[in-house]
């Protein structure tokens, strides 16, 4: 099978001076949902700044305060979770080898380039450490860099589906709504604006072809009334009463009774500018497909200070249909 090109060791990054990315992934106007995407390079897989501690930390906690909430694999994934846990690692340790530090199986030839798989991997500086040989791989990969993780697998039914997840970063979901279901389900269950006719059938074309050598990456944009990593209740509601369907807690539920859906936003100061950088490639072993996601949140007051931003970004929420707007 394909082997990942060797990735260059970045010397450069520091744990505490090493700033987020700024991505400004929008345009002035929106016409039709279409599937930007640009290649991945080989030192691109993953990438830290000085974010990267805490939410190391975040996930830490939110894994012990919910458990397999926030981490689930199911079988038709399992060989793929291994598979990226090992990817991740031999990654890791190769382009940050300053952060990780890893021991290897002495035996076999498993790992990247004929080398013994990886059985252990450490970030002291974050005083962490995970045995490959006995944790969850999936929890691993998780655990060991910013992104969240989502595997999508092909079916018998000629169907990819969501079948293994970590979302210990991505706010406002919950595994119980989309593991297991088809691309096509988790996306008009998530009311994904015009999917049915501008990007179901782009979408299909472009994972049937996609190729363990070609990685690519993409990036979104929010706005939102949060900061929140995690479950924003202030915006949805106590997060085991979310019903999907009504955008806020069940009927039968305690938060039915409490929680108020926010009023409008008066000030700039209220919102928060989220943008994701979305990387999607090809298992060469398992063949199935993973999509890593990077959250980056900053001040909305912040971003408006940037030239031709404020411009831009209105402009571009003034073109939404009612569909978008919504």
């Amino acid at each position: 099978p394909w082997e990942y090109p060797e990735p260059s060791p970045d010397l450069s990054y520091d744990l505490e001076k090493t700033e987020p990315p700024h991505f400004r992934a929008f345009r002035y106007h929106y016409k039709r949902h279409t599937i930007e995407i640009s290649p991945c390079d080989k030192n691109s897989f993953v990438k830290l700044d000085n974010e990267w501690p805490r939410y190391h930390r975040a996930k830490v906690k939110r894994l012990a305060a919910r458990g397999n909430k926030v981490v689930r694999t199911l079988p038709p994934a399992q060989a793929a979770a291994h598979e990226l846990c090992q990817d991740l690692c031999e990654f890791l340790s190769r382009r940050y080898p300053q952060i990780y530090k890893i021991r290897r199986s002495s035996t076999g030839s498993q790992g990247w380039y004929g080398e013994g798989s990886i059985t252990n991997i450490e970030m002291p500086a974050l005083n962490a450490s995970y045995d490959l040989t006995k944790e969850d791989p999936l929890t691993v990969a998780g655990l060991i860099q910013p992104t969240d993780i989502n595997i999508l697998t092909k079916h018998e039914d000629g169907f990819y589906h969501l079948d293994a997840m970590m979302i210990a970063i991505g706010g406002g979901q919950r595994i119980k709504d989309k593991i297991g279901k088809n691309l096509a389900d988790l996306h008009f269950s998530g009311h994904v604006p015009h999917y049915a006719e501008q990007l179901r059938g782009p979408l299909d074309k472009f994972l049937a072809k996609l190729k363990a050598e070609r990685p690519v990456q993409r990036n979104t944009t929010g706005i939102s009334m949060h900061d929140e990593l995690h479950w924003p209740e202030a915006t949805m509601g106590p997060e085991d009463d979310w019903d999907p369907e009504i955008g806020g807690p069940g009927v039968n539920t305690p938060g039915y009774q409490t929680w108020k859906r926010p009023g409008p936003i008066s000030d700039v100061s209220q919102l928060w500018f989220r943008q994701e950088r979305q990387v999607l490639r090809r298992l060469p072993k398992s063949k199935a497909i993973v999509w890593m996601v990077h959250t980056y949140i900053e001040p909305m007051a912040k971003v408006a200070q940037e030239p031709g931003v404020p411009g831009r970004l209105a402009s571009l929420v003034r073109s939404w249909d009612p569909i978008n707007a919504q």
